[in-house]
């Protein structure tokens, strides 16, 4: 009976070693190699573990420029910024997560420059990250209290186990050594991630963010918060950070759906009211928007070398071009973010919604696809 006991510990030990060992070497949510060590994943799609990888990944990386957001900013490229650089947007992110990511860099290296996404639907009451996929202790903190670190601790622990001996881990591990596996979207180790894998355009995602924003927006409240956003801008202004600020750009055909929503004079109200705030309570921060460009947000959907993915998310050159703007003064003409303050918000939105009225007849064809699919349902 004890030699029994005995060989099957040290089988099941084996067993549990050999589980680790290969859950390590492959490292699908990509925790435990150096920066520089990894190589472009694109046989596993990490986007339900972005919220696992990315945390530790800075932790790894140490950055001292970085972009937050969410999707939409996801392919903008951070070496832009300065080297070292991280993308740390994520899917639906909000703002307190935004402001979480951002204290857990600083805990580890303090930041230099950062660039925040800003989207109409962050200022929604209680928009968010769900609770089943955002754990508020995976992120470190300035000067933590002991049920802060304790807590910190516990969910290092949980996410060892998540990252190493779960059977989801397990599985993930051998579909990086599937030709088969894989996922539409591409992740690259500075945190960039493509929605589309070769960065370009998708008919079909224009499709679905038309009825997504059509959604988003015919759900949306009157009710503004900004609680958030200041907490966030308090404590870059209180570490020294360089902070831009870009309102997300969108394609003519979201601009036309937030119109038929019934929400347009909602959607430039928030734009107004949020460069008054920052040009009054923030003067530090730089404040842009990007959707007066004709070039970008009349171009066809079938365009090519588009600046948009699929009316929401930007392309990797559109991103660049941006930051580029932003970060060293180099604009390209079709694609100009404008500095916005008390003085040019007004002039600023009323290009906007001239573009915005512009679209239907620069681009009929497109312009009837999009009503097509604005009549359907979420799903379909």
């Amino acid at each position: 009976m004890r030699a029994y006991v005995i060989v099957t510990t040290a089988i099941s030990a084996a067993l549990l070693a050999a589980v680790i060992a290969f859950t390590g070497f492959a490292d699908p949510y990509r925790m435990y190699r150096s920066p520089e060590q990894r190589e472009r994943a694109d046989n596993f799609d990490l986007f339900l573990h972005l919220r696992l990888h990315k945390p530790h990944a800075i932790a790894a990386l140490q950055p001292e420029n970085m972009i937050v957001g969410t999707s939409r900013f996801a392919s903008l490229p951070p070496d832009i910024l300065g080297s070292p650089a991280y993308n740390a947007a994520l899917p639906g992110s909000g703002l307190h997560e935004m402001r979480r990511m951002v204290e857990h860099a600083q805990s580890i290296r303090p930041l230099h420059r950062l660039v925040v996404e800003l989207g109409y639907e962050m200022f929604q009451p209680g928009h968010g990250a769900p609770a089943e996929v955002y754990r508020e202790h995976r992120l470190g903190r300035i000067a933590p209290t002991l049920p802060e670190r304790i807590a910190g601790w516990a969910q290092r622990g949980r996410d060892g186990w998540a990252s190493l001996l779960s059977v989801d881990a397990l599985l993930a591990s051998f579909t990086l050594y599937d030709d088969r596996g894989g996922g539409n979207r591409r992740y690259l180790p500075d945190g960039t991630w493509y929605m589309y894998r070769d960065g370009g355009s998708s008919l079909i995602g224009y499709a679905y963010e038309v009825r997504f924003m059509r959604d988003t927006f015919s759900g949306s409240g009157a009710t503004r918060d900004y609680q958030e956003f200041r907490r966030l801008l308090a404590f870059t202004r209180d570490h020294g950070i360089d902070t831009a600020v870009i309102i997300a750009p969108h394609h003519g055909s979201i601009l036309d759906t937030i119109a038929a929503t019934g929400q347009w004079d909602a959607y430039l109200a928030w734009q107004r009211e949020t460069a008054r705030l920052v040009a009054s309570e923030f003067p530090e921060v730089a404040l842009y928007g990007a959707e007066s460009s004709a070039t970008a947000v009349l171009e066809p959907i079938d365009t090519q070398a588009a600046h948009f993915s699929d009316g929401v998310h930007l392309s990797p050159a559109a991103g660049a071009m941006i930051l580029q703007c932003i970060v060293a003064a180099r604009c390209a003409p079709e694609l100009a973010p404008v500095r916005l303050d008390n003085t040019t918000i007004e002039p600023y939105l009323a290009e906007v919604d001239r573009l915005r009225q512009r679209y239907p007849q620069a681009n009929p064809q497109d312009y009837a696809r999009v009503a097509r699919w604005r009549q359907s349902p979420a799903g379909g």
